[in-house]
């Protein structure tokens, strides 16, 4: 393509200027620098041993290292060649009716999003893009598997921001103006033949709400003061704010003109709060602390090998409290770890709602931005995980309609979009409430608490049933056949015996431990366990060690069920079942033994209401002449 047919992006006022556009040049080092690491990285897990092999082995050939080499070049080359050519032939445009997308080297492909197609525009930034001030945009048009999101790579940040508000500026005017024109069009034909004098006034906008803090419900500017906090939470904070306010090299300012309705960001407190009591860090913690067991095995085998039959002997007289406490150091450090990497993650979270839609941004190093329609969101979902629901807070995430991302393969794209929109990481529970009245007030009017109703008696003895008794029969069967080899079988060397009888000791204990875990677990389950609906709204409640609220709008409901095992006919209990459009390919919501009664009541609760008689049907049909000709 032409040089003179590239514009440039933006124009003197900052809008998107017309014609077509393209990616800055640091794609072009972004994708070498990748190629380089990936190139490295194989290179040291894939055939590290064997280079240093041929490296210090005498009898190879003098060609061969210099041929590796040279083929490393090479292939570093193709991979930049090809990057140039792709960043050459990648262009975009904001045409009358959408943005249209050029790209491809051998393959060529062309893209056209209207905009009354788009659902999202977001866009992310790793950390060497964050320094460089580019990003990469991702457009969502409609939900599900087979609609995959585009990507913009390396987009300046202000070009970013601009094209996002761009393209939901003509959505409004595509979805929204016309439609008002059409309304307003037909009024004044009505009022014409009616005599009636409209006098031209147009109603007063809606007033914009101030912006609240969600913990205080004072106005942003009177809270957060930080003198009130800790010099660590403040130095958190800080920090915060400054990434936050970081735009890199070539980003340049941005101010987008479409007001705020609402607004609230995470103060050091919570973000610190939220990363030590998040459940996921503690199973990351554990699971890490495997990975480390795993990775000394080798010594292990080592010390127990043949070679070294006092291996058991020395592992006996090394001191109990420090094995203990280096077992203690490893895990907090990983959790420390975990709890940083959660703190980076959420560092300078904002959330707010402008122009119809949520938008959420955070991170310290890697700044991501996310923004969705509020049609697009199913459910509210307020998860309390065990140490939070300790200190009564909570975890207050969306359930949207998601679409794949081109650059992931399904799974990914799966897993990713069933976390769903983080509202806020952690919210104290009295205050979601007020924080979903200022960002999504078309949840107000949902069953409050008082209002749940709670699973009849025999769930108990189902879900202990599931849980405590049907989960245990396999570890059992093992249990029992490791005792019988232990304890019926001669093995005749004393130090497998006494080795085989601590290992059947140990894992006695933990199924005593998993066990009564297990049993706590179900009697939990069935306190928390409620349910309510009203005209509008559905709310479940249910969980053991953590609790899971859902709010779901009756509109929102695709399809419901419920449904009975044998065992549940027996009991005189259901299990319902609530559809939505989130995720890809939709979200099932489940329910287990509420009372039969309730589930009959649940399923005439879906079906369709004000549906119209035979005779208003008729009348409406034998209108449509009269109106078709009123609208001229």
């Amino acid at each position: 393509m032409a040089a003179a047919d590239i514009t440039p992006t933006l124009t003197v006022s900052g809008g998107i200027a017309p014609g077509k556009h393209r990616i800055h040049p640091a794609y072009v080092v972004m994708n070498a620098l990748g190629a380089i690491v990936a190139l490295v990285i194989f290179a040291i897990y894939g055939g590290a041993s064997q280079l240093a092999a041929l490296a210090f082995d005498p009898d190879r050939p003098l060609w061969l290292l210099p041929l590796i080499l040279v083929a490393f070049v090479v292939l570093l080359g193709v991979i930049v060649g090809f990057s140039v050519f792709y960043y050459r032939r990648f262009t975009w445009e904001i045409t009358e009716t959408g943005i249209g997308i050029n790209s491809g080297v051998v393959f060529r492909k062309q893209v056209h999003i209207p905009f009354q197609r788009v659902q999202s525009v977001d866009f992310n930034a790793k950390i060497l893009e964050r320094i460089l001030g580019i990003c990469t945009l991702k457009i969502e048009t409609a939900g599900g598997a087979a609609n995959k999101a585009v990507r913009i790579p390396a987009l300046k940040l202000n070009e970013a921001e601009a094209l996002r508000a761009e393209v939901f500026n003509l959505k409004r005017i595509f979805d929204g103006e016309q439609q008002l024109r059409v309304e307003a069009e037909i009024r004044a034909r009505r009022n014409a033949q009616l005599g009636i004098d409209s006098g031209g006034e147009e109603a007063d906008p809606a007033p914009v709400q101030p912006r609240f803090d969600p913990q205080t419900g004072q106005p942003l500017a009177a809270a957060g003061r930080r003198g009130q906090e800790s010099t660590a939470t403040q130095l958190v904070g800080g920090i915060g704010e400054l990434s936050a306010g970081v735009r890199g090299i070539f980003a340049e300012q941005y101010e987008e003109d479409a007001p705020v309705e609402y607004e609230y960001g995470l103060k050091a407190s919570e973000l610190s709060l939220a990363a030590l009591s998040n459940d996921s860090v503690l199973l990351g913690a554990a699971l890490s602390l495997g990975g480390f067991l795993t990775f000394i095995s080798p010594i292990l085998n080592l010390i127990f090998a043949e070679g070294y039959p006092d291996g058991w002997r020395v592992i006996q007289v090394l001191p109990v409290p420090l094995l203990v406490f280096l077992g203690i150091m490893i895990a907090v450090l990983i959790f420390v770890f975990g709890a940083v990497g959660m703190a980076v993650s959420y560092g300078g979270f904002k959330a707010r709602r402008r122009g119809g839609r949520i938008e959420v941004e955070h991170g310290l190093l890697q700044r991501s931005y996310r923004g969705v329609g509020i049609p697009r969101v199913q459910t509210v979902v307020v998860s309390q995980g065990f140490f939070r629901r300790i200190f009564g807070y909570a975890e207050l995430t969306l359930q949207t309609i998601d679409t794949a991302d081109a650059a992931q393969n399904q799974n990914n794209a799966k897993n990713m979009a069933t976390r769903g929109l983080m509202l806020h990481p952690f919210i104290k529970l009295n205050r979601v409430e007020a924080l979903l009245a200022g960002l999504l007030p078309e949840f107000n009017g949902r069953p409050q608490s008082s209002d749940y109703q709670k699973l009849p008696p025999v769930a108990l003895r189902r879900v202990i049933s599931r849980r405590a008794v049907l989960a245990m029969i396999v570890p059992l069967l093992v249990l029992v056949a490791l005792g019988l080899v232990v304890f019926q079988v001669d093995i005749g060397d004393t130090l497998v015996e006494g080795l085989l009888t601590t290992v059947f000791g140990v894992c006695l204990a933990l199924f005593v431990i998993a066990l009564a875990v297990a049993l706590v677990g179900a009697v939990l389950w069935y306190r928390n366990g409620r349910y309510a609906w009203n005209q509008d709204f559905l709310v479940t409640r249910q969980g053991g060690w953590g609790i899971k609220t859902l709010f779901i709008p009756r509109q929102k409901i695709q399809w419901g069920e419920y449904k009975q095992t044998p065992f549940q006919r027996m009991s005189k209990v259901a299990t319902i079942m609530a559809a939505t459009a989130a995720g890809l390919g939709g979200t099932q919501n489940f329910l287990k033994d509420v009372p039969r009664d309730t589930a009959d009541a649940y399923r005439d609760w879906l079906k369709p209401r004000n549906i119209p008689s035979g005779e208003q049907i008729e009348a409406a049909m034998n209108a449509v002449p009269t109106r078709l000709a009123d609208m001229g």
